[in-house]
């Protein structure tokens, strides 16, 4: 970022996807705080709301079809399809700004409307009606489609399509079965089902063809004659497709995508060596195996594929698959061997990618070879592999997903109990090395930012120690752990939500003055904590944090400024709560129940907000103690009293306060915190703090 300056920042803002990632940016450095300011073009949708991200706007594009126009843009550009009818009703609406319409679906265009060369035109009805002597001609109209209802009934026999025109896209001239011929000369990439289903009698192709994907010529029934000036090179073709153009004597070399059907026409079918394809004495290396190519492939025993293939799918549910040697493979996508419930070994020694639950279920599967320069380990890599006795994570390894050596039952596999994680780790994901065993006293690494939920619950760990900095600790941690004896948290700012709920040995918990604020449930039912020092830093302890502690004596607070939940220290059974300051007269200035404030009080120190909550009045009665200042949510709800006098020092009363109190006869409160209007409290919910029109509301001047 040092080398950037506020240009070229710019620059690479232009590819951002996200409005965050533009508020990001400006946060990172002073030199690109005014970068939003330069841009005079909005790289992302914007609202109305979001226009003052790009204050300058003067030409802006339209991706949505309902993205509202800036009243300060002077050009629009409109991406987004977009019918004839709405662009009148724009260019009447807002006639001082210039429009461009890249995508436009209209039946009478006009060459003044295709200015740019992006500019595209999608045909709509009308436009077919005025076909001529059985001639559809897009020469001059950058065509991409029309619609499906369309198809049917069109009667062109010849179609002349744009000479810039490069991509046919996924079913774009499909289904037409009147059309007898096209020229696709200058096209250089047929997508899947591109021109299939159609009665074309004769096709002119390029010999620039780069790609025909799967099912792009599939059942053209009535083709007689295939034109094309000379052989095609270096290009990836299906079987299939490669099948449609030997027939009619095209030359074809390049490389084949593997499928099942490719396979079937090897005879030994136990040995699956796919090297190469030999049709008509051409030979097409295999390149690529797509998706469910050999899925349920039953007579496969052992699979060795070819130098030139780099990246494979479509593998699962092989059940007689034993052996997988792929020396040359670089990616294994998803799912890609899932299910081999007979599969033993497998070696990748050049995949830097494998895809989520790739092994998942292999019960077989004992030993593997990984890639040395593989960084990430996908969600549920090894899923269910019990049988693993042979596996080392690389040492390039940074980040492991979630669940990967997760399994149904208690068994694991023999490995992962000598297994040791790598050292270069950035990232662990949830439950993602919960059954790995873990050594007794874990120092979190000096590079890890981030471990998942639960990564912990089931680990013998004694000691856990943040020494480096600060690291991201996902809720649940140590949920319910069992082990867990001692915790030093020496860099770690925020302590998450049931961090450590339920470590009923927990014994000592070790707070810098780094740490800033206290989860919900993070120590709750830590049964043996019997001290606590919260840190000057820490500024907020959030419900039930330390709730049933029950040997929790000593609490020690570094900062008299504290917002303590009322709950946060419920069920704790504490003798000594001391405040750490210099002064001589010690006052504790953060909220505090009743409860609380005795055990301070007690101590020598004086809470300046004291709210009486639900579980005060059960413990102390309904009697108000002059301390209070405030009363807790419910506090009186239900109760069997006629009369109940609030002290002046209250100064709010908590929602539903006094719901339904169906013996209150009398209430005694300041007149500051009633409003005889509406007969309500103050600064409240009007709905839900109604006292009732049988109750006598006496006010205390």
């Amino acid at each position: 970022m040092r080398t950037l300056d506020r240009y070229h920042m710019m620059i690479v803002a232009k590819y951002f996807l996200f409005e965050d990632d533009f508020i990001k940016m400006t946060m990172i450095c002073k030199k690109f705080k005014e970068v939003n300011d330069m841009f005079h073009f909005n790289p992302i949708p914007v609202s109305k709301t979001l226009c003052t991200l790009f204050p300058h706007i003067e030409t802006q594009n339209i991706y949505n079809f309902y993205d509202p126009i800036l009243p300060s843009a002077k050009r629009v550009l409109f991406w987004a399809q977009i019918g004839n009818k709405r662009r009148k009703m724009l260019l009447k609406r807002y006639p001082n700004i210039e429009f461009s319409f890249k995508r436009l679906m209209t039946g009478t265009p006009t060459s003044d409307e295709f200015k740019d060369e992006h500019d595209v035109f999608v045909a709509s009805a009308s436009y077919f009606r005025t076909v001529k002597n059985g001639v559809v001609d897009f020469s001059h109209y950058p065509f991409v489609g029309c619609p499906m209802s369309v198809r049917a009934n069109f009667n062109a026999q010849k179609v002349v399509l744009s000479p810039n025109l490069r991509t046919i896209q996924k079913d774009g001239w499909s289904g037409f079965g009147s059309v007898r011929e096209i020229d696709l000369s200058h096209v250089t990439r047929l997508k899947s089902g591109s021109i299939s289903y159609c009665g074309f009698t004769s096709l002119t192709l390029s010999t620039h063809l780069e790609v025909i994907e799967d099912k792009a010529l599939f059942n053209l029934y009535n083709l007689k004659n295939v034109v094309i000036d000379g052989d095609l090179t270096d290009l990836d073709i299906t079987l299939d497709c490669y099948k449609t153009l030997t027939k009619f004597g095209v030359k074809v070399s390049g490389r084949v995508w593997c499928d099942k059907q490719t396979i079937r026409e090897s005879e030994d079918i136990k040995v699956i060596t796919p090297t190469y394809f030999n049709g008509d004495n051409k030979t097409l290396p295999i390149k690529y195996v797509p998706a469910n190519s050999f899925f349920n492939e039953q007579k496969m025993t052992k699979l060795i594929l070819p130098t030139t293939l780099s990246e494979i799918r479509g593998f699962d549910w092989c059940n007689k698959l034993q052996e997988v040697n792929l020396p040359f493979v670089t990616r294994v996508d998803k799912k890609c061997f899932a299910n081999c419930v007979n599969l033993t070994s497998a070696s990748l020694p050049k995949a830097t990618h494998i895809g989520s639950f790739c092994f998942d279920n292999c019960a077989k599967l004992a030993v593997i070879n990984l890639c040395e320069h593989l960084d990430h380990l996908s969600r549920g890599t090894f899923a269910q592999c019990t049988a693993l006795t042979s596996l080392k994570l690389p040492d390039a390894l940074t980040s492991m997903g979630k669940n990967i050596f997760n399994t149904k039952k208690q068994e694991k596999a023999p490995i992962l109990q000598k297994m040791k994680l790598p050292t270069n780790l950035r990232k662990l994901e949830k439950w993602a090395v919960s059954v790995v065993d873990i050594p007794e006293v874990y120092v979190v690494p000096k590079g890890l930012f981030k471990i998942g939920k639960g990564a912990f619950t089931t680990q013998k760990i004694r000691e856990f120690v943040v020494k480096y900095n600060d690291v991201y600790l996902g809720k649940n941690l140590f949920a319910f752990n069992t082990t867990l004896q001692k915790v030093v948290l020496e860099q770690q700012k925020h302590i998450g939500m049931n961090l450590f709920f339920g470590c009923v040995n927990l014994k000592e918990v070790v707070l810098s003055d780094v740490v800033e604020s206290i989860g919900k449930n993070a120590f709750r039912k830590c049964e043996k904590l019997s001290q606590i020092r919260i840190g000057s830093g820490v500024k907020y302890i959030e419900s039930n944090a330390f709730n049933g502690c029950t040997s929790l004596d000593n609490i020690t607070f570094c900062n008299s400024n504290v917002k303590i939940a009322v709950d946060a220290f419920k069920g704790c059974h504490t003798k000594n709560v001391t405040l750490e300051t210099c002064d001589k007269l010690k006052v504790f200035n953060g909220r505090v129940c009743y409860d609380m404030a005795l055990m301070m009080k007690a101590n020598g120190v004086m809470c300046s907000v004291v709210e009486f909550t639900r579980d005060d009045r059960r413990t102390h009665g309904s009697h108000i103690p002059e301390i209070v200042t405030r009363l807790g949510v419910k506090c009186f709800e239900g109760c069997t009293n006629e009369v109940i006098e609030v002290p002046n020092k209250v100064t709010k009363i908590g929602f539903k306060c006094f719901n339904k109190c169906k013996k209150l006869k009398k209430v005694v409160l300041s007149k500051a915190l009633f409003d005889e209007t509406t007969n309500t409290l103050l600064k409240q919910r009007k709905d839900q703090h109604f006292i009732g029109e049988t109750v006598d509301v006496v006010f205390r001047e």
